[in-house]
């Protein structure tokens, strides 16, 4: 049968759907000319697709200067609000308008009283997503590299090193810590990139980024097959048929970051090779945002136990990579020969790619195999 097209726009759109964004526009966003179209096609599109919005900035001649015209261009009310900002202020001003967004400029004194008023909004409303825009983007290593994804013990760290932005980094740890966990800082420019990419743009913040292992279901079958075919083009996995495809979706596994951000796949075949009570860990894949994080070793634990659960003797994998080789090593695999694995593998099989193979095998009454 044939598998619908999917697009990580369309994906991520429809996690949104329903639910309120929280958009955080600080002083220090040092909103950009060439910016304007691209964040002002972003509102549109979350306006169509039906997802509610609330946009703080501030009340700053600069923020006043290009906000204004790009809200009333895109229809997006908005108002300048006192000091006083409660959320009841906030919610009696959005339910006015006939439109499912509303901006509001915060007239604070400084940027500290500025987050202020962001936390208790937040702490108040508990938004399911919060994204704060600043000039920085996400917070970065020392190397320079921005740092993907940040749990509250990483962002308590962080904020003995930043002395820059202490006042944003102690805001998103308020919201954290308030029950809020969905959490992005980025540039504006690359506002698209964050909120409608798997690899996203910035620093996502989040309670639970460790990620959460499970079985997929038919809704999650676009996303892995997403995945797949990044990691096909990209070289780390091995082009498959539809019908191949399809028999992993039906045995796949997934590893999420919070609630929305898948972060990894693989599969754990088991139906062709019953006979010998044998699983083979097919397109075992992580985004590059989440690589270092422990995803792929995560997903591999959580297959090893299900081999085990299953009764099976042994779990394989066959790849072209060496550096799969290592990670699979790494994690108690041993290369093998191809006669060492089941035989019904072979049937068919290109001689050509299987000459390409490494060959690699866990047996489950090692060791290596419980679960420790």
């Amino acid at each position: 049968m044939p598998l619908d097209d999917f697009s990580p726009k369309s994906f991520f759109l429809d996690t949104f759907v329903g639910n309120t964004l929280l958009l955080v526009v600080p002083a220090s966003c040092h909103g950009q000319a060439e910016d304007l179209p691209a964040f002002g096609q972003v509102l549109d599109e979350l306006k169509s697709a039906g997802v509610r919005g609330l946009l703080l900035f501030s009340a700053r001649e600069h923020s006043l200067s290009f906000l204004p015209p790009v809200l009333e261009h895109h229809a997006i009310p908005w108002q300048i609000m006192a000091e006083s900002l409660s959320a009841r202020d906030l919610v009696l001003a959005q339910r006015k308008q006939a439109s499912s967004w509303l901006a509001v400029a915060l007239s604070c004194q400084d940027d500290s009283h500025f987050y202020q008023q962001v936390v208790e909004a937040g702490r108040s409303l508990l938004p399911r997503r919060v994204v704060f825009l600043d000039g920085h983007g996400g917070v970065r290593q020392r190397e320079g590299g921005v740092i993907s994804t940040v749990n509250p013990r990483r962002l308590a760290a962080l904020l003995t090193e930043e002395s820059l932005r202490r006042d944003l980094l102690t805001a998103i740890l308020n919201l954290l810590q308030a029950g809020i966990d969905s959490i992005s800082l980025c540039r504006m420019a690359d506002l698209a990139g964050e909120l409608f990419t798997y690899e996203g743009q910035g620093s996502y913040f989040s309670k639970h980024h460790y990620c959460q292992v499970r079985r997929l279901g038919i809704d999650d079958f676009p996303a892995m097959e997403s995945l797949v075919k990044r990691g096909e083009q990209e070289g780390f996995l091995l082009p498959r048929k539809e019908e191949a495809l399809l028999e992993m979706m039906l045995s796949g596994y997934g590893a999420f970051m919070a609630e929305d951000r898948m972060a990894g796949v693989c599969a754990l075949l088991t139906r062709p090779y019953v006979s010998e009570k044998a699983g083979e860990v097919v397109g075992l894949y992580t985004l590059t945002r989440f690589q270092g994080e422990g995803v792929a070793g995560r997903l591999l634990h959580t297959l090893r136990r299900e081999g085990r659960k299953k009764g099976l003797n042994y779990l394989f994998a066959c790849t072209r990579t060496p550096g799969v080789v290592d990670f699979f090593r790494h994690h108690g695999f041993r290369l093998c020969e191809p006669g060492q694995l089941p035989a019904s593998k072979w049937q068919g099989y290109d001689q050509e790619r299987k000459k390409q193979l490494h060959c690699l095998r866990l047996d489950l009454e090692d060791g290596y195999g419980r679960d420790g």
